[in-house]
């Protein structure tokens, strides 16, 4: 199968092939057929696969599982290939295989469906069949089809697509291959070769190579997921329940799914186009073909009225006819359960929000009253008022049309509302007032438009019947997208919307009801059957994104940085680092912390000593995370144009989530990244000079504040119950007001100790002069909040400390910890890095302090006069001078 036909041991590997096919056959006996054309899917007689067998058998068919060899043949069968196989004798016939392997799942779709049947016979003399197999063996023919005499690298179809290749690769222009062409013409000049004229004719002849999706045939692809869904209810699989340590039998069973109206055709097999769209009233729909708008209509609905209703008798307002007939008799149970398909909500409003809108403002290809139209009014003798008048054919205003005046009064107001953060976004970016037109409105703002806005925008100046009609609309979508759904407004809705898709058949014109607006009698139904809209529409799922490995690793890292439940696992962890080494401490904390945290809740969760909320934290977040454009926090607001994204993040077992702003940061130290100008003191930034571009993430409430501060687990918002969709504006406003303003200056983290009476241990190692320990965390931010107490901001050294007020600090700082020995030494440290802007000190590391400035992690070099002390512990008289 590897070799090249024309070699003769190609031919004595068909034989062998045939003889170990048959080896436990009888000779009379069909097999499955190898070659190109068959590929296994047909059933041939020992005679037929012996000749297209030797036209080419498909080479990744190595292991011959078709035809009786089993896995223990084939560690030997590989061998035996790539022992007799020729690397020079494959490369003869490398572009012929490869192109053959191309048209070969080209056919697979036409031979499934076709040749598959166990009575398909073919002979080696028999017609091309047609249609699409017909192409398939006009490509297989140029395929085979040598170049020039002579020439045995390429066929005519394999060089035709090297060259589009090198065109795409190269990025040739369209003229460029042209000239190309034409060059190549002009070189094989005497020879015959057959090249495409031009690059649009060259494409024509590859079209029939390019992928095509399934289209309504997308339900065959669909049927293994179906049978495994099936054995998922039915069997189930077998599963381990960690938390009781036991295996179980897992079952699953697929509610439905949220599609529009175009994939519920091909998920549920129902053609959701022509006389018969809707697929609830199936073969009792009505609908009518429009001549002049080149439309069908769905009308109708007074059948779905009370028999004694008195518009089933008028017949002047509606299509001129009475209609006696009975609403259509709804599916069963059993019937439903096989669509296993639901219409999405969403597509609903805006198809409903879109047609009235483009219909009130006569928007210019929206709209759904226009000269054709009319026309089918006329055909029908239908409302004479909104004929057409005379051989200009004018179209008298209509009562759901809006005028110019009101045009205009409607869209001040849709450009003047506001909304609360999270409502809406900005509609008025839709409204063109000079044109006084809309456009560019998503879904989200047609729900809002529909449900709430039309009422208001056109109360007062617009026709009353249509008005009503409007009322009647946003009130019963408002209903059906609310949180509890009851049976009883269910059936008065059903029965509410018969009238209301009456009304509208009163007023507006035939072409007005698409399918669309028809299947808005269903919804009250389906609602029952499927429950609360908001737990089958995409407005959840279409704010959802996924993390890369990198942004999840520093996200995550940026929350446990944070979160003061888990501070005394980072001291742990620290300890642990610097009994191993001092070198780096820091660095090497914050790269192996969250793995080294994960474990350590592991053997705490074996114990039974770890709770949801710490699993989570040790797990991370989820990797699907929702995206937001702005937020507000700290009275500050925040748009991804000055960050570069704003997610939130969830903890799945503690129910809590996140929000995480993703940021560059300048470097403001270099002398490139920031200058000032000393006559307007304006101070420039070079946002090209990025710094930490390894940690792009902050938490939400650490922008725009006054200053730096632990977050802890309870201010992470729980997750709402409320299944409404909300911007996380609401919920970062709502958290924000438990952030405290700046005012006097105390230890926050030391204050929600739960035993307040019992001292902390601490050490303070001469050698280093630095706080360490389990609850070096809590002594380090106090130890600046004394200082900041006691020592007013000019003061810079320990020495202008007043002595009163040296005792003071020593002395309450003694009263929270076990140990306060070298205190002195910390702080004086805390005075010299004020007296050069910086918060706190980490470390020391070579010629320069590790320390906290503001809310960024920073490297500060020590003064000249400490330079040659590499220790902070040789530096008592300097820092306490």
């Amino acid at each position: 199968m590897q070799l090249n036909r024309s070699n003769p041991s190609f031919a004595e590997g068909v034989e062998e092939f045939i003889n170990f096919a048959y080896s436990k056959k009888e000779p009379h006996e069909k097999i499955p057929c190898p070659c190109y054309a068959c590929n296994n899917f047909c059933d041939q007689t020992q005679e037929v696969v012996s000749i297209t067998c030797l036209n080419g058998i498909k080479r990744s068919y190595i292991k011959w599982v078709y035809h009786g060899e089993t896995s223990e043949d084939e560690s030997n069968d590989k061998g035996n290939i790539e022992n007799n196989i020729d690397i020079n004798e494959l490369d003869d016939d490398c572009n012929v295989d490869e192109m053959l392997d191309m048209l070969n799942d080209f056919s697979n779709a036409y031979l499934r469906e076709n040749l598959g049947r166990e009575e398909t016979t073919a002979s080696p003399g028999a017609p091309f069949p047609l249609g699409r197999a017909d192409t398939f063996f006009k490509l297989l023919k140029d395929s085979e089809e040598i170049l020039y005499d002579g020439c045995e690298s390429y066929s005519k179809l394999t060089f035709l697509v090297k060259l589009l290749h090198l065109k795409t690769i190269s990025g040739w222009t369209n003229k460029s291959f042209d000239m190309l062409l034409e060059l190549l013409k002009e070189a094989f000049q005497g020879v015959d070769v057959d090249l495409p004229k031009s690059y649009s004719e060259s494409k024509r002849l590859m079209r029939d190579l390019g992928p095509k999706g399934p289209g309504n045939d997308i339900d065959v692809y669909l049927q293994p997921l179906i049978d495994e869904l099936k054995e998922l209810w039915e069997v189930g699989i077998e599963a381990y329940d960690a938390y009781k340590k036991e295996n179980f039998i897992l079952r699953a069973a697929l509610m439905w799914t949220i599609s529009d109206l175009p994939a519920y055709s091909y998920l549920s097999g129902w053609i959701t186009s022509g006389y018969f769209a809707c697929p609830i009233c199936m073969s009792e729909t009505t609908c009518e073909h429009l001549p002049n708008s080149q439309k069908r209509c769905y009308m109708g609905h007074r059948r779905f009225l009370p028999s004694d209703h008195k518009w089933r008798d008028e017949m002047k307002a509606f299509d001129g006819k009475k209609d006696d007939r009975c609403a259509p008799v709804l599916q069963s149970g059993e019937e439903i359960l096989e669509q296993l398909s639901s219409i999405e909500q969403v597509q609903f409003e805006k198809n409903v929000c879109d047609n009235i809108l483009g219909t009130l403002m006569n928007i210019s290809g929206k709209t759904k009253d226009n000269k054709r139209a009319r026309r089918d009014l006329m055909d029908q003798g239908l409302k004479p008022n909104l004929h057409l008048q005379g051989e200009s054919e004018d179209m008298p205003l209509a009562s759901y049309t809006l005028s110019h005046d009101q045009k205009k009064i409607f869209c001040d107001f849709l450009s003047s509302v506001k909304f609360p953060d999270g409502f809406a976004s900005n509609i008025s970016r839709c409204v063109k007032e000079k044109k006084l037109t809309i456009s560019g409105l998503k879904s989200h703002d047609c729900h809002v438009l529909l449900q709430r806005l039309l009422p208001l925008a056109t109360r007062g100046y617009l026709h009353k019947e249509v008005y009503e009609i409007l009322l009647e609309l946003s009130d019963f979508f408002r209903k059906l997208c609310s949180k509890t759904l009851y049976l009883d407004v269910l059936d008065k809705m059903e029965k509410q919307m018969a009238l209301t898709l009456c009304k509208l058949e009163r007023i507006f014109p035939p072409v007005f009801f698409d399918v669309m607006i028809h299947l808005m009698i269903h919804l009250a139904s389906k609602a029952k059957l499927t429950g609360p809209v908001q737990y089958r529409w995409m407005f959840p799922f279409e704010r959802y994104g996924e993390l890369s490995d990198f942004d999840w690793k520093k996200s995550s890292s940026v929350v446990l940085k944070n979160c003061e439940e888990i501070e005394k696992f980072r001291s742990e962890h620290i300890a642990e680092l610097i009994a191993e080494s001092e070198i780096s401490v820091e660095q090497r904390h914050d790269l192996h912390f969250p793995k080294w945290f994960r474990k350590r809740v592991e053997q705490l969760h074996s114990e039974g000593l770890a709770n949801d909320e710490l699993i989570s934290l040790a797990n991370g977040p989820d990797t699907r995370v929702k995206h937001y454009t702005g937020c507000n926090v700290n009275g500050f607001r925040f748009h991804t144009k000055d960050l570069k994204d704003i997610i939130e993040v969830d903890y799945l077992q503690g129910a809590k989530r996140v929000l995480i702003f993703k940021c560059d940061w300048w470097n403001l130290n270099d002398r490139s990244g920031i200058q000032m100008d000393r006559n307007s003191n304006i101070t420039s930034v070079n946002v090209s000079k990025t710094w930490y571009d390894d940690q792009p993430f902050v938490l939400a409430y650490q922008m725009g504040g006054p200053g730096r501060r632990v977050v802890g687990q309870s201010e992470i918002s729980s997750s709402h119950g409320d299944s409404n969709v909300h911007s996380h504006e609401e919920i970062v406003n709502s958290t924000s007001t438990r952030i405290k303003r700046r005012g006097r200056t105390r230890n926050v983290v030391l204050s929600k100790r739960k035993n307040a009476n019992e001292k902390l241990a601490i050490q303070i190692p001469e050698e280093i002069n630095r706080i360490i320990g389990m609850n070096n965390q809590y002594a380090i931010t106090e130890s600046g909040c004394l200082t900041r107490r006691f020592a007013p901001l000019q003061v810079t050294k320990w020495a202008k400390i007043e002595e009163g007020k040296k005792l003071d600090l020593l002395r309450d700082f003694k009263g929270s910890f076990d140990s306060g020995d070298n205190l002195q030494m910390v702080i004086a440290t805390n005075l010299f890095l004020r007296g050069i802007g910086i918060s706190v000190l980490i470390s020391l590391q070579g010629d320069f302090f590790r320390v906290c400035g503001g809310s960024r992690m920073i490297r500060v070099q020590v003064p000249k006069a400490l330079k040659q002390k590499k220790k902070i512990a040789r530096m008592p008289k300097e820092m306490l001078g």
